[in-house]
């Protein structure tokens, strides 16, 4: 069930990380409207994946980042 879970929740990070990879590239190519849907539906509270976005987000903050031990 776990490891259902959190399978699930990677390809949703993966899917917001491609959003914003074609959100980027839409922008390069100076298709400006594409490029904001697709930004709209990340950043957006309203987004259909914001709590994904909100989630890679979080975890690139953290990412090298580890607790430090206790002696």
């Amino acid at each position: 069930m776990k490891a259902n879970e959190s399978f699930t929740k990677l390809v949703n990070l993966l899917g917001a990380a491609t959003s914003m990879n074609v959100a980027a590239a839409s922008l390069d190519e100076g298709n400006v409207k594409v490029a904001f849907n697709k930004w709209k539906n990340l950043t957006h509270r309203k987004g259909k994946q914001n709590k994904d976005w909100l989630g890679l987000s979080e975890s690139l903050d953290q990412a090298g980042r580890f607790p430090d031990e206790e002696e």
